[in-house]
């Protein structure tokens, strides 16, 4: 049973290794950065398999009395040891990312309570009297239809008739951009005048 083991984790060792190869190859012939960068973290998984597989294989290699009990300890020590490299292999680049997604976080919120802010979220856009129209032309922006062409497509007007709804609109709320419009959630639109 032993000697099974050992063989079938020199095969695995070496089945690793041969993945790991090729994904790396691979991914230096690539030119799409999001591939490249897949096959650099299959080979970086793989190699990991092939230095846990050289590790069992060397514990098995004791076991089986192919190489000294003393080994044994020296086996375990380079385990623990390149389990604490591994984990400063994770942990290094995981406190970068998290920095840098905190980093677009607080960027995100900064934008959404500058925007808050100018917007008057705490008027009632049914006060604004926007016609029927309009209450169209509101709820299809705040769903992020923004461009005229597109607003035009979806009611069947021209794009300069989509354009004046969205200028009227903007005139009512004292809105100052088009983009500011999409803050106002269309469940507020309520009671237009007809």
């Amino acid at each position: 049973m032993d000697y099974a083991l050992l063989i079938l984790g020199i095969v695995n060792g070496l089945l690793f290794a041969y993945i790991g190869g090729r994904s790396w190859l691979l991914s230096r012939r690539v030119p799409a950065p999001r591939a490249r960068k897949q096959g650099h973290l299959l080979t970086l998984v793989c190699a990991a398999f092939v230095v846990s597989n050289i590790l069992r294989v060397g514990l098995q290699l004791v076991d089986v009395g192919a190489l000294p009990d003393e080994a044994r300890g020296a086996v375990l020590g380079t385990v623990q040891l390149l389990t604490s490299l591994g984990a400063l292999v994770i942990v290094i680049p995981a406190l970068w990312i998290l920095r840098r997604l905190t980093a677009v976080f607080a960027r995100s919120d900064r934008f959404v309570t500058i925007l808050t802010e100018r917007v008057r979220l705490d008027a009632s856009i049914s006060e604004a009297g926007l016609t029927a129209r309009e209450v169209e032309v509101l709820e299809l922006v705040a769903d992020g239809v923004i461009s005229d062409v597109d607003l035009a497509e979806s009611l069947y007007i021209s794009p300069s008739t989509a354009a004046t709804h969205v200028r009227n609109i903007m005139k009512k709320t004292g809105v100052r951009r088009r983009h500011e419009l999409m803050l106002l959630a269309p469940d507020r639109v309520i009671g237009a005048a007809e």
